[in-house]
């Protein structure tokens, strides 16, 4: 399906995507900064459930680089269940962004991203989340947050939480520039991973945060700054 604008869902309405689907968003520059406008803007509900031989696919109409398109936005999307299963997002400026909603995902794999996930005063659920290609892969502000299984690779900045209270089990960072991990004020508990060939390992400010079997390798300037 071809999306020439913004899709919008309205508050207490769904949208359903069957297995096999894909999205194409065609450019849209109306302001002239390069990153297109075009996405999807839901007040209801999104169930995008594939399956792991027919993916879910959103991806830009044209062109191969980041910004092609805006974002899955999510916006006070919280009286009812948002669940993502085996989905592929490409091309977008922010891949999944959210303010004051709730979200279950499975098997999202996002790249070429600015932005992979960027979520604010939200309820979020991952498992088997991979973000590749993409400047920032994690960006979490006010939010309960429960990862498990999550892959990194070649990213310009890793995972950002902020105020937020989060547990993470069997994570993987490998080449993501600046910083692996960062946590300012939140609660952390973390168990198992791997944060490799980042410049800082893992940053903790003002949070209690607990580590049980994680490994910090081949850190450029610190395995972690406290």
């Amino acid at each position: 399906m071809i999306v020439e604008g913004i899709l919008r869902v309205a508050p207490g309405a769904t949208l359903t995507l069957l297995p096999g689907t894909r999205l194409f968003f065609t450019f849209r520059d109306t302001d002239g900064d390069g990153i297109g406008e075009n996405g999807i803007f839901l007040q209801g509900n999104l169930h995008a459930r594939g399956t792991a031989s027919l993916p879910i696919g959103f991806h830009p109409a044209e062109g191969n680089g980041p910004g092609r398109w805006d974002s899955i936005n999510f916006m006070a999307s919280d009286r009812g269940g948002n669940v993502l299963e085996h989905v592929e997002i490409t091309g977008a400026y922010r891949g999944l962004h959210a303010h004051f909603s709730r979200l279950e995902g499975k098997d999202v794999r996002i790249s070429r991203c600015f932005r992979g996930v960027q979520f604010q005063e939200s309820e979020v659920t991952l498992s088997g989340l991979s973000v590749s290609a993409s400047s920032s892969a994690l960006r979490f502000r006010d939010s309960n947050v429960r990862i498990d299984g999550f892959r990194v690779d070649g990213t310009v900045s890793g995972a950002n939480f902020f105020r937020s209270r989060v547990a993470l089990r069997d994570v993987s960072i490998d080449r993501s520039g600046w910083y692996g991990f960062r946590f300012r004020e939140s609660r952390v508990v973390w168990e198992g991973g791997e944060v490799a060939r980042s410049l800082v390992g893992l940053s903790v400010q003002e949070g209690p945060v607990r580590l049980d079997a994680v490994r910090v390798s081949q850190a450029g300037l610190a395995a972690v700054a406290v």
